[in-house]
């Protein structure tokens, strides 16, 4: 399209870089769609200038500017009806439909877009008209006066005039109006609670005429954001209860929520072929809870603002009758302070000291971050080795924070805190998740910390919640692994499979603590736990809780080169030992009935980096993935988050080679 570059009349590609006093909100929104590549009816805009020199020249003694004095009300409709255009205006309007080269029987929206419009403060859906019409210059002019004079009727008076503008300032987009079959909007947002970890899509059939001009739309669908995109669910119930598309819609949103780092009302319309157009952006309001209170610090078991799973278990852990262990909560806003001076203020130097020098009267100090946000992970950030003095602790400080800057963790949604407290000895780690309608709980553990759950043989416990019994373990033939902090990295120390790592005592503590917390969120939850020794005893404390959006994950598979009749997937192996033989693998394509088996032994899977590459080459493959390691581990939630079909198993057949056929089957202990 040809850039148009009139007193009146302007391109919307590179409308955001101008001044939104001549442009008006709604262009400046869809201009930045553009920006992004993202597909947009093409179309121009009217400027401000020609309203305010058509209704307002006619009281300012043709200076052409609007005042707190100009016209209002029926004087400014009657105006806008009648009143002589200014000069060039109907030629610029010409020249823009000539630029769009519409073909016969299409038409186009002419939309308002007012100065306060689409803007975080005052977003005015609905407040003024647009209307559809023929793509000729007559028939666009009655279309531009009757969206001007929406702009005095009482209602958008009233609500200009509350937002503390005065009413007139609105300019207009002229849009191709797209043949549909359907019509909606999209929240980045649940637009009742704000919670930022949802999408919710709502639409209409066919009619994008009357979303374009602002109407009501009807069904609705939510998707949950994950740090590689929107989780999709793809059940039976849930495709036939949308209509296609809409989870492309879902997947496009939250791709544009990312790119332009803040949470979005987009309106989109699929035209008659399928192809996928947004024809509106709007920003929406969000205030997380924690910026209730300044407060650079609170102690952990009565910090209640805060979404992170770490923290979230040490306050469960206390309502539920958990063992405690003494840490702090250093919040947001320090990061933030951070973050805005480019160092740590004197200030909250000052505050932090104030916590952490009791700390490290004690002992050793350990930080370990206590990150949430709605599109990244925090899964393994860096964590602290054992700290012993302040100075120690600022530099672990500033390294976690500036390893959150420069790898742009620090989105809209993103909670930067850091849980502080003394090191103590970790005998043992599980990871314990609850599934709705039954009445036991599988518990998985390895001794020393949780990291070993990724790529480790493990043990594995089933307990009755209703006799408060251990009833079936499973315990792996060999060595086990226990990985202990030492220096910036893990000590690895081999343990017999045969010495158990939980006591009955302690899996049944686990099961119960974990059943009350998952009555508390009234859902699924996976839990994590640590044994820690402190003064000789054992105590089992919750590390964290976070939501299980799918409670199939906590299921264990068992993969077999010989035929079963319950095979829940089946394929040709394609095996891989490295990142490097799997991104060939992913560049050379495999057949549509592989099987992806993971080796993690030569992946590194508790790297976050490593997880991230391994994810996002498995999911080019685009095949089912058999992986050893927990279901409920970091690796196998991060390829979920994917969209790809996980399959963990305890153990990977000395003959499973890739080219042989195998299948999966569920393993119950």
């Amino acid at each position: 399209m040809t850039e148009l570059q009139g007193r009146y009349v302007r391109s919307v590609r590179g409308a955001d870089e101008l001044p939104v006093e001549l442009v008006g909100g709604k262009v400046r929104g869809v201009a930045r769609l553009m920006r992004l590549g993202v597909n947009v009816p093409p179309g121009f805009c009217v400027t401000t200038d020609a309203i305010r020199d058509t209704v307002f020249a006619q009281s300012s003694g043709g200076c052409g500017r609007a005042t707190g004095g100009g016209p209002s009300g029926a004087e400014a409709q009657a105006a806008c009806a009648s009143a002589p255009l200014p000069p060039g205006l109907e030629a610029e309007i010409g020249a823009g439909l000539d630029d769009l080269g519409l073909r016969s029987g299409r038409r186009v929206m002419v939309r308002s877009s007012a100065v306060l419009e689409d803007r975080t403060f005052a977003r005015a859906p609905g407040v003024f008209v647009s209307l559809s019409c023929e793509p000729q210059v007559a028939a666009v002019v009655d279309a531009v006066r009757r969206v001007w004079a929406s702009a005095f009727s009482a209602d958008a008076e009233r609500y200009v005039r509350r937002s503390g503008e005065e009413p007139g300032q609105l300019g207009l987009l002229i849009q191709v109006e797209v043949e549909s079959m359907l019509a909606g909007a999209v929240y980045t947002l649940e637009p009742r609670s704000s919670d930022p970890s949802t999408i919710v899509v709502s639409w209409v059939p066919h009619n994008a005429a009357r979303l374009m001009a602002g109407g009501e739309v009807g069904a609705a669908a939510s998707f949950l954001k994950v740090p590689g995109g929107v989780a999709i669910d793809d059940t039976a119930s849930e495709v036939q209860a949308r209509p296609p598309h809409v989870a492309e819609v879902a997947k496009t949103a939250g791709r544009i929520e990312r790119q332009l780092d803040e949470p979005l009302d987009l309106e989109f319309v699929i035209d008659d072929v399928g192809e996928l157009h947004f024809v509106q952006c709007r920003p929406l309001p969000y205030s997380p809870r924690w910026k209730d209170s300044s407060l650079m610090t609170s102690r952990a078991h009565e910090e209640t603002t805060l979404n992170s799973p770490k923290v979230a278990g040490v306050a469960l852990n206390a309502i539920h009758g958990g063992d405690l262990i003494d840490q702090v909560v250093i919040r947001p806003p320090a990061f933030v302070e951070f973050r805005n001076a480019g160092a740590l203020p004197g200030h909250v130097h000052r505050e932090l000291s104030s916590v952490l020098r009791p700390l490290l009267e004690r002992g050793d100090v350990s930080l370990r971050p206590a990150y949430w946000s709605a599109l990244s992970s925090g899964d393994n950030l860096p964590q602290s080795g054992h700290l012993r003095s302040l100075d120690e602790c600022f530099d672990a400080l500033r390294a976690l924070w500036q390893y959150v800057i420069q790898h742009n963790l620090d989105d809209y949604t993103a909670e930067v805190a850091v849980l502080a407290g003394n090191w103590l000895d970790t005998a043992a780690s599980a990871l314990v998740a609850t599934q709705p309608g039954t009445h036991t709980i599988r518990i998985d553990s390895v001794p020393g910390f949780p990291e070993g759950l990724e790529d480790q043989p493990y043990q594995s416990a089933i307990v009755d919640l209703r006799s408060g019994l251990v009833i079936a373990r499973e315990r792996p033939r060999g060595n086990m692994v226990a990985l202990s902090p030492h220096g910036g990295s893990l000590r690895v120390r081999q343990v017999s499979g045969d010495v158990a790592t939980l006591t009955d005592d302690e899996y049944v503590r686990a099961a119960v603590l974990t059943s009350d917390i998952a009555h508390r969120f009234a859902g699924p939850v996976r839990v994590e736990f640590m044994v820690v020794i402190s003064q000789d005893r054992r105590l089992l404390v919750v590390w964290q809780v976070e939501r299980l959006a799918n409670p199939a994950t906590v299921a264990v598979y068992r993969i077999s080169t010989t035929g079963s009749d319950q095979r829940i997937a089946a394929g040709t192996v394609v095996r891989v030992n490295s990142l490097r033989e799997l991104s060939d693998r992913a560049d050379r394509r495999v057949d549509d009935d592989s099987l992806l088996v993971l080796d993690l032994g030569g992946l590194r899977p508790r790297d976050r980096e490593q997880q991230a590459a391994i994810a996002e080459e498995s999911a080019r493959l685009g095949c089912p993935v058999v992986v050893r390691t927990s279901p409920l581990s970091h690796v196998a939630s991060i390829l979920r988050d994917y969209g790809l079909a996980v399959y963990p198993v305890r153990e990977l057949p000395p003959d499973l080679v890739s080219g042989v056929h195998a299948g999966v089957t569920l393993d119950v202990p």
